[in-house]
Parts: C-alpha cells; sequence; structure tokens
C-alpha cells in the first residue's frame, strides 16, 4: 500500500510544490484547496508531470469548522491512514 499525504493549501506555492515532490516519490497524495475548479486542474497536473495516477483531492474553506468536519469525516471514511499530515493553508487579514 502506498503511503498516503493530505497537503492543505496545496493549490499554489510550498503546498504545491509539496504535493509534486510527494507524488514524485511514489506517494499517494491528496491536494486540497479552496475550489473544486482549481484542485482539479493541479491534480491533473501532478498526474501529467509524474505519471502518479494516485492524486486525489479535497475541496473546503477551512476559515469554516462545519466544512473542516465534513473534511475529516471524508478522509476517515475514504482513506485507512494518513502517513503526513501537513498544514500548509494560510490565511491573510487586513
Amino acid at each position: 500500500m502506498k503511503p498516503t499525504a493530505f497537503i492543505t493549501g496545496s493549490t499554489l506555492g510550498i503546498g504545491k510544490a509539496t504535493a509534486l515532490q510527494f507524488a514524485r516519490e511514489g506517494w499517494r497524495v491528496i491536494i486540497h484547496g479552496l475550489t473544486e475548479e482549481t484542485c482539479k486542474s493541479v491534480v491533473n497536473e501532478i498526474k501529467q508531470a509524474t505519471d502518479n495516477q494516485y492524486i486525489d483531492y479535497y475541496s473546503c474553506d477551512l476559515a469554516e469548522l462545519d466544512e473542516i468536519e465534513k473534511m475529516a469525516r471524508f478522509i476517515q471514511d475514504n482513506y485507512p491512514s494518513l502517513d503526513a499530515f501537513i498544514l500548509n493553508a494560510g490565511t491573510f487579514s487586513a
């Protein structure tokens, strides 16, 4: 079984680079981002760049507690374990 990594904020910047590296190393990677459209785009990009087809995604707004709870249930229901959980998502407030 492939090790599994879940990376929040992995649709751009350091999170995306981290997801790409895990995928290159053969891990199953779960991309997280704010929108489904962005997540799908990054999943396709990483699959093409690495030939790793074990790239999934979950989109949600981490500022919403109910969305975090849904995400946690999704992970529990779909993945037997997480080998890496990288909290990369950031927030900006003015």
